[in-house]
């Protein structure tokens, strides 16, 4: 799978691009989590909620000073929860 920008890309229109789409994905899934009606656990509630915090500053860092290797952490994220919702080990 390829991500949406290749990481050595010195556009930072296709980074914040990239990165306000990924942001919005994961408001998703943090407004999501945090409903009272969701049938989680609390615990995996919990883990997504901080998982988004911890993408949302990433973001920031990665769009701040275009800095490659936060922007490598939110990619290996987003594919492991990809993975993860596919059942992929």
């Amino acid at each position: 799978m390829q991500s949406l920008i290749d990481t050595n890309t010195n556009d930072a229109e296709a980074w914040r691009e990239a990165i306000y789409y990924n942001r919005q994905l994961w408001v998703v899934f943090a407004t999501s989590v945090t409903r009272p009606e969701n049938p989680l656990p609390d615990m995996i509630k919990q883990n997504i909620a901080n998982l988004s915090i911890f993408i949302f500053r990433q973001g920031m860092e990665a769009q701040a000073g275009l800095d490659r290797q936060a922007l490598r952490s939110i990619i290996r994220i987003n594919r492991d929860v990809a993975a993860g919702l596919r059942g992929e080990d």
